[in-house]
């Protein structure tokens, strides 16, 4: 009886233990396919078991299935790589709220709402779950102009070989609606990107791609994805890949390196400028005296510098400067001067001027492409035709010839030719604004001025004298700032 009892029990223990074993060596007929998450699918490929750190106690898994076994099971059949299946049984809620939910917020896992929900230790054996928490996930916002001039911007989602994905999106990247507002734009359609140290890329794959790895490659987070790191893409951006590139029709070739130096200048050759400047008269200064002939007369005089600090508006048209690269540029300009107090002050004056200058630019402008900035030396010449307008009143008297304040408007005529030098420092804000500062020197060549103009006043031939006259400087030096608009 005893040695009965033995076997039987023996024999359960073995049909027991064939049992047990046959649970974790192959799916039970009655297990059913679950999807864990939409997001990875019914079959979990590796790239997503390697983003989402699945099932990493378990060598070379190449993909997962899970199965639903009753109320409280979920199998996951682990296909791996010339090794044997391996089967991981866990609890339904193990897998189908706290797994789904490590997957479908891995973006956001370092906040704190986030990973407080994740029960570490319950999904120990399914994902690794750890060390996520100090990870970066913030937005790389980028903006740029096609070459077609349609400006793009938004948040960038992923950097492939040939192109870039801009995300319109509003928030935080949400896998369920990434298709919304995406821009896919191949490195050949790119003009140029705001911020890049190049100003110019025409299509230059070879710099574009550059710039966004030096930028983007180490930024430690995913609210983008670069192909070339060869770390795992989620699947629902790699789906937004494309193999071929349509756009090479309508850009058939790049630019190269050196043709950047060739790009044709992209604004015309007008341009409107205002400018204020500060130093010596560059076309007049006025002289006063005052004086009389009788003794203990106090004879005084006054010059005057009628520039205060002028305002220039001025229209222009540029030669030569065709490209990027070019070191010359002949610009011819119109323009009118006045003092900048002309509505408070009783002295005025308006000049006309024409001038044509010869620039020599000594950084090389392919230099704009990088920074944005040239500097040049500049030789040339400068008709002008000045009117000055002044209010002179009577300074000087005695007790028998009192001050009695007349005013004597005059206006004089000047007509100037210079000579011109100086340097100039451009800085270009964008294709048609630009700000430069530069320093000029004047020489005359030739002027027209009007003789001087005497008054006087008194009686019984004692009489006080007013001389007035405006003259043209020889020469003088001239610092200034531009506004520039080019169209």
């Amino acid at each position: 009886m005893y040695r009965t009892f033995t076997m039987f029990f023996l024999l359960l223990l073995l049909t027991t233990g064939s049992m047990t074993a046959q649970e974790f060596k192959q799916i039970p007929p009655t297990a059913t396919p679950l999807t864990i998450s939409q997001r990875v699918g019914i079959e979990i490929d590796s790239i997503d078991i390697l983003y989402y750190r699945l099932f990493t106690s378990v060598r070379n898994v190449s993909s997962a299935r899970a199965y639903s076994l009753g109320s409280d099971n979920v199998l996951f059949l682990l296909k791996r790589s010339e090794l044997a299946d391996t089967i991981i049984n866990t609890s339904v809620e193990n897998a189908t709220t706290h797994l789904r939910y490590y997957i479908e917020n891995i973006e956001h896992i370092n906040e704190s709402s986030v990973y407080s929900k994740i029960p570490v230790g319950q999904i120990a054996h399914l994902a690794l779950a750890r060390g996520y928490e100090g990870r970066s996930y913030e937005d790389i916002s980028i903006a740029l102009t096609k070459r077609d001039s349609t400006h793009v911007e938004g948040e960038l989602l992923m950097i492939t070989y040939n192109a870039i994905v801009i995300s319109q999106r509003s928030g935080e990247y949400d896998w369920r609606t990434v298709n919304n507002g995406l821009h896919y734009i191949y490195f050949n359609e790119i003009d140029r990107i705001d911020g890049a140290p190049l100003r110019y890329y025409r299509g230059n794959d070879q710099l574009i791609w550059k710039y966004l790895l030096s930028l983007y490659a180490n930024a430690g987070n995913t609210s983008y994805f670069m192909v070339s790191d060869e770390l795992p893409i989620p699947s629902e951006v790699r789906k937004l890949i494309r193999k071929g590139n349509s756009s090479l029709e309508k850009y058939p070739t790049f630019a190269s390196l050196d043709s950047l130096e060739r790009i044709t200048t992209p604004s015309n050759k007008f341009s409107i400028s205002i400018s204020a400047y500060t130093g010596l008269s560059k076309y007049l200064t006025q002289h006063s005296r005052n004086w009389g002939n009788q003794p203990g007369i106090k004879f005084t005089d006054s010059y005057e510098n009628s520039l205060y600090t002028p305002i220039e508006l001025s229209i222009g048209y540029t030669l030569l400067n065709n490209h990027i690269g070019d070191r010359w540029a002949l610009t011819g300009s119109v323009s009118a001067f006045v003092n900048s107090d002309i509505f408070s002050s009783d002295n005025e004056w308006i000049s006309e001027r024409a001038s044509v200058q010869l620039h020599y630019f000594i950084s090389p402008r392919k230099m704009i492409q990088y920074s944005g900035f040239d500097f040049s030396v500049f030789l040339g010449a400068d008709a002008s035709w000045t009117e000055y307008s002044g209010v002179f009143k009577r300074e000087q008297g005695t007790s028998e010839l009192p001050i009695d304040n007349v005013l004597y408007p005059m206006t004089f005529k000047i007509k100037s030719v210079f000579a011109t030098t100086g340097l100039r420092f451009r800085y270009h804000l964008n294709d048609m604004l630009s700000v430069s500062i530069h320093a000029v020197g004047n020489f005359i060549i030739d002027s027209s001025v009007p003789d001087p103009v005497k008054l006087s006043w008194g009686k019984f031939g004692r009489n006080l004298y007013k001389t007035i006259r405006v003259a043209v400087p020889d020469g003088s030096n001239m610092l200034g700032t531009t506004i520039s608009i080019s169209m």
